[in-house]
């Protein structure tokens, strides 16, 4: 509906309103601020791509689906708070995005295709109790990632979820696994990652079971007794 319109700089959608469809504000370069009233459930794909002016976005907790690439090189979008409704969220939502943290609600069960890569600025990562599969790229070339907090109930991680495949960047120190099962990671999940100075907190009495795991055995600070989880 608002595709391309340059000069738009605010949106307040009114109540009633239950969907924002595919590009519906795309392109809008110096978008700055969107309220989006309780109520709406289904943000489309592209909806909000390349919206390079928006810095924070409020999702109702009515909001159930986001789609594919929504908001995609929205490069200055700093902040955005996933609500608990939230079921689904598509491939490469919040790509070259601003974002310095991020929290998954647990109901989202499978964290998509390179949901947050590219996230130059990203330095916090939570994965909520629910949440089961971690997919490829997900959080890839998330040059300054520090933290990541993972959930008991996650089941596995797959190829360069963690990864960085253009620069050999350092900044990860601590990741908290709440799994007393390991969960499955593919071979590459955490590639160019220096896993040297990481400390990995796994639950007390799980040690074992992760020294002697596939990729988490080649974390060499394996330390019990987690902070506290999610």
């Amino acid at each position: 509906m608002f595709l391309d319109c340059h000069n738009l700089s605010s949106v307040n959608i009114p109540n009633g309103v239950t969907s924002i469809g595919h590009y519906a504000f795309g392109r809008c370069f110096n978008l700055q601020t969107v309220h989006i009233p309780d109520g709406v459930t289904f943000i489309g794909d592209f909806a909000f791509f390349r919206t390079n002016n928006l810095q924070t976005f409020n999702l109702p907790n009515s909001v159930t689906f986001i789609g594919q690439e929504a908001f995609l090189d929205a490069r200055k979008l700093t902040s955005v708070t996933i609500p608990n409704s939230i079921t689904q969220l598509g491939g490469r939502v919040f790509k070259q995005t601003g974002l310095t943290s991020i929290t998954v609600p647990g109901n989202v069960k499978e964290i998509p295709f390179s949901m947050c890569s590219f996230c130059y600025n990203l330095t916090s990562v939570t994965i909520c109790e629910g949440v089961k599969f971690i997919s490829d790229a997900a959080f890839q070339d998330g040059w300054a990632l520090e933290t990541v907090s993972l959930p008991a109930s996650l089941d596995s991680i797959d190829g360069k979820a963690f990864g960085n495949l253009y620069g050999n960047y350092n900044n990860l120190k601590v990741i908290e696994c709440n799994g007393m099962t390991p969960p499955a990671v593919y071979s590459e999940a955490f590639i160019n990652r220096d896993l040297t100075n990481v400390i990995l907190y796994v639950p007390q009495g799980s040690e074992p079971a992760y020294r002697n795991a596939p990729v988490w055995k080649d974390f060499p600070n394996i330390v019990a007794s987690p902070p506290a989880g999610n």
